[in-house]
């Protein structure tokens, strides 16, 4: 297993670390303090509930010190929560200023956080900032104006052409002149590659807004990536690498005074019957 080792000295045996293991990889030794059984050594997926679960803070695995761990009492209430969803806005207008690397790195760090299908965490950001991010919004607007010119636009990317054409005029409609623009990607060898992706930039966008940055979901992007694939592999999206969405992130330049109320959403309970 990921360095799985077990403090004797606080280990009561209870047994909940081997109960949780989704693999089955646990087992009391001939003390009855907890082991890795051998037989199961590939099968941990490092999803941690073993240490999550251990009453005493005995357990250590994939080099995580109990110790160090985010402690229950932190949890936020559903009242918190609820407010955090309500007041996360799109920003479409930000100010001319960097989200210093640092916070931009902790904002993703938490989002590393967000469940992937097995566990499997194949996922990558590949983040656009400055002069790169100025060249790939050039090459953007121009792929877009290269596939009109050829009649490659269908009906449903018909809207890129005004969005182009805009560009011409003086008005950035898909990049809104944001300062970071992050792809995610996941090794296709991953068992939900394109949900892990979504999943995650979902984590990072509540984690952003409750930093104060600003985030934007760019369908655009994402449409255009699907159009042109030389765009991702250009960056390094491509072959052994499916690409999941698009988003825009930095400080807003508006202020939103209160959070919205989008109602409740339909619940379909349904008695199954063969």
């Amino acid at each position: 297993m990921h360095g799985f080792k077990v403090d004797e000295a606080l280990c009561v045996k209870c047994g909940e670390c081997a109960r949780v293991c989704a693999v089955a990889a646990i087992g009391p030794g001939d003390d009855g303090v907890p082991v890795h059984l051998p037989a199961r050594e590939g099968f941990c997926i490092a999803c941690q509930q073993c240490l999550a679960v251990c009453p005493t803070g005995a357990l250590t695995v994939c080099g995580v010190d109990p110790k160090g761990c985010v402690d229950f009492s932190q949890m936020p209430t559903l009242a918190q929560t609820e407010a955090l969803f309500r007041l996360r806005r799109s920003v479409r207008f930000f100010k001319d200023e960097d989200v210093p690397p640092e916070l931009l790195e902790k904002i993703v760090s938490v989002a590393a956080n967000a469940p992937t299908g097995t566990n499997s965490r194949k996922l990558r950001y590949t983040v656009l900032e400055g002069e790169a991010l100025r060249r790939f919004r050039e090459a953007v607007y121009g792929k877009i104006e290269e596939l009109d010119g050829k009649g490659l636009l269908t009906e449903k990317l018909s809207h890129l052409r005004r969005m182009a054409k805009a560009w011409r005029q003086g008005r950035d409609v898909i990049f809104r002149n944001a300062p970071h623009l992050l792809l995610v990607s996941s090794g296709r060898e991953a068992m939900t590659p394109l949900e892990d992706g979504i999943i995650s930039l979902a984590a990072f966008d509540l984690a952003a807004q409750s930093a104060g940055v600003g985030t934007l979901w760019l369908c655009f992007v994402a449409q255009i990536m699907e159009a042109a694939p030389d765009l991702r592999l250009a960056l390094g999206i491509g072959g052994e690498r499916v690409f999941c969405y698009a988003m825009l992130a930095g400080f807003p330049d508006v202020r939103f005074r209160r959070g919205v109320d989008r109602g409740s959403m339909e619940i379909h309970r349904v008695d199954f019957c063969k």
